[in-house]
């Protein structure tokens, strides 16, 4: 039985237990592929720099998922979505060359919007447009206050 004090081991000093410094979340941790999204979808050399500035727009959404403790399987939604968003922003500038004309932020800002994201040919069912189109409105509310400064 416990008497409420603290237990005392042999030198008649009160036990210490050791804190386990908990390693933090970061997008890597949950995605360890998250830095080669843009290798993944490279269809042309020109991709590979482009999808690099499009996952860097990404991170400080996903982190701040992280931070405000959404669970790892819907942060895991909103990746497997970002990835569906990427490829298909790749493919677009790639298809009209417009590396030059659009600058990965605002292609980004383009193909997203407060109704959702772009067609994505990948997606086969209701329920997997929904998700994507409300991953693509979260990350538009998110970049709001960045766009407006």
């Amino acid at each position: 039985m416990s008497n409420g004090l603290p237990k005392k081991s042999a030198g008649n000093s009160p036990v210490k237990k050791k804190r386990v410094a908990l390693s933090p979340l970061t997008v890597e941790t949950i995605c360890p592929d998250f830095r080669e999204w843009p290798e993944s979808w490279r269809g042309e050399a020109n991709d590979k720099p482009y999808g690099e500035g499009l996952i860097e727009l990404f991170r400080p959404f996903l982190q701040s998922l992280i931070d405000h403790g959404w669970s790892k399987s819907t942060i895991r939604n909103h990746i497997d979505n970002l990835w569906l968003l990427g490829g298909e922003i790749i493919r677009e500038v790639n298809d009209g060359n417009e590396y030059r004309r659009f600058t990965p932020r605002n292609k980004l800002l383009k193909m997203i919007g407060p109704k959702g994201g772009p067609y994505s040919r990948h997606l086969s069912s209701e329920a997997e447009v929904r998700s994507f189109d409300a991953t693509c409105r979260k990350l538009y509310q998110f970049l709001q206050p960045i766009v407006s400064e």
